[in-house]
């Protein structure tokens, strides 16, 4: 899944069950991003395979244990201190075209959005994959408005055309 449908999901574990979240990471559609919600028992390891199956994830220590002994592969691992890192290095890349224009007097300046911070994941509170797939939502909603401020911008770099959400991934643990 690329482009306009991609769908990544967000994985905690309790016990003896397992949270799935999927969240809409592509092009803005006018529809909900958080487009479904699980939870499964883990004896129900197929179920929970399909709804990982070929998805990037963001999981929990305890999702990630679950899934690896229930044997589901999953297709990337999203990074989000990464990814939130990528996010800040590009808004300083593009401001940073901005200020070195000569233009005088200059184009109206972007105004960029607040970033999301990075995941504490010590600190999730009483429902992580919630709150893990609330962050992922706002992740797919700032780069909308990023996108937004640097295509309708001609001098910005790396063309008119809106780009996929630049969400970074790790190699499995």
């Amino acid at each position: 899944m690329t482009g306009s449908a991609r769908t990544d999901c967000v994985v905690d574990a309790r016990s003896d069950e397992v949270a799935v979240w999927h969240v809409h990471t592509g092009f803005d559609t006018g529809m909900p991003r958080l487009t479904g919600a699980w939870v499964l028992p883990v004896r129900e390891a197929e179920k929970i395979d399909l709804l990982v199956s070929g998805r990037r994830v963001l999981a929990t220590a305890a999702g990630e244990k679950a899934l690896h002994r229930l044997g589901v592969r999953v297709a990337a691992h999203i990074d989000p201190d990464a990814t939130v890192r990528g996010f800040e290095a590009l808004c300083q890349e593009l401001q940073a075209v901005y200020d070195g224009l000569e233009k005088r007097p200059k184009p109206v300046a972007p105004s960029w959005p607040a970033l999301p911070g990075p995941i504490d994941m010590g600190d999730l509170g009483c429902e992580p994959a919630l709150t893990m797939a609330r962050w992922l939502e706002r992740i797919a909603i700032v780069w909308d408005e990023i996108e937004g401020e640097r295509t309708a911008r001609k001098y910005m770099p790396y063309g008119r055309e809106r780009r996929p959400v630049a969400i970074a991934l790790r190699q499995a643990a």
